[in-house]
């Protein structure tokens, strides 16, 4: 997880101007994209087309994931649902 922001630190450059604390938010809220359309695969493979995007759309509007898109260091826990989510797809 931590690798992820040397990374992006990397990418967007030391010196940028440009280069704040919004990308960083911004690559949360794209992890945070991809673990709702997850967990909306999983749950569409589980229960249908219907249940699928009911529960992908709960999950990406429901008010207790604000913590984790909002704060910086909530990419841990989005990290880890990716790897959860993406594991149980695959299998």
């Amino acid at each position: 997880m931590t690798q992820s922001y040397a990374i992006q630190r990397w990418l967007g450059g030391v010196r940028a101007p440009a280069f704040g604390a919004w990308s960083f938010h911004l690559v949360n809220l794209l992890l945070h994209a991809g673990v709702s359309a997850m967990v909306a695969e999983l749950a569409r493979r589980i229960g249908g087309f219907r249940v699928g995007l009911f529960a992908g759309i709960l999950f990406a509007l429901h008010p207790i994931h604000s913590e984790a898109v909002a704060g910086i260091v909530g990419r841990a826990e989005l990290m880890c649902a990716a790897g959860v989510l993406g594991a149980m797809i695959l299998f």
